[in-house]
């Protein structure tokens, strides 16, 4: 099996053997030190929050070149882990300075987690919003192409 030139497994654990030997010795020899440095964090955030707002827009942007709706999940969570995380860089450390990383990551898992729902399973064509009629699914008439107001306009037949 062939692997990508920085994916081979060697690679991998020659990388991590060498951080963790050098976390470890930097910590002990100089323990006193904090590593925190709040502007650095609020820039780095700041530029992935962009970052992953920006990609989520050109997804939306080429909507018209997706073969299904599943990469909606994929824009959505992208988009809303981009605007939790500017939240989360522009707010002081505190409570909430956990909560908008923690809800970032969990709107994204969430949202990243439909690309794995069947096709066609939300939109017009999946809705079942609609009652069963002869028009594909929808009540019939002028409100076809709206699927909540066919469940309305769809009535029994007198």
């Amino acid at each position: 099996m062939r692997f990508p030139p920085l994916m081979h497994p060697l690679v991998l654990v020659v990388l991590v053997a060498i951080a963790l030997p050098s976390g470890l010795l930097i910590h002990f020899l100089r323990p006193h030190v904090v590593w925190v440095h709040l502007p650095l964090h609020s820039t780095v955030e700041a530029l992935g929050g962009l970052a992953a707002v920006l990609t989520g827009l050109v997804l939306l942007a080429r909507k018209v070149e997706w073969d299904d709706e599943r990469l909606q999940g994929i824009a959505s969570g992208l988009l809303g882990m981009g605007i939790l995380e500017g939240f989360h860089a522009i707010s002081t450390p505190d409570h909430g300075f956990v909560l908008l990383r923690s809800a970032a990551s969990l709107l994204g898992g969430v949202a990243f987690s439909f690309v794995w729902h069947p096709p066609r399973l939300f939109g017009q064509a999946g809705s079942g919003l609609t009652t069963g009629g002869e028009e594909g699914g929808r009540g019939g008439g002028e409100s076809a192409s709206h699927p909540v107001a066919a469940v309305h306009d769809a009535s029994p037949a007198s």
